[in-house]
């Protein structure tokens, strides 16, 4: 796995979620777990930035929070994000 931010290597590993409007994928290998998510709707990207967002794995293919990912860290209270024109988000 190549950690690049393209989608090459996910072929095949991906499922679309309907309920939720993204597409997600994990791979791992002897040392990894590798997650993947992709939403293509500009509001629920949008959302995902201001909120964050936290995905949930059970081990034993449950539905109990056991260990999660946040992403990104969301806003703290009364902070702003702003879009550069390159489209980096920068913090107030």
């Amino acid at each position: 796995m190549t950690v690049d931010g393209k989608v090459d290597d996910w072929h095949g590993a991906k499922y679309y979620l309907e309920d939720l409007y993204i597409s997600a994928g994990l791979i791992n290998d002897d040392q990894y777990l590798y997650v993947t998510m992709i939403a293509e709707d500009p509001m629920i990207r949008t959302q995902i930035m201001r909120q964050g967002l936290v995905v949930w794995l059970d081990p034993k293919g449950k539905k109990e929070k056991t260990f999660g990912i946040k992403f990104p860290l969301g806003r703290l209270e009364g902070e702003r994000l702003t879009r550069e024109p390159w489209g980096e988000f920068d913090r107030e």
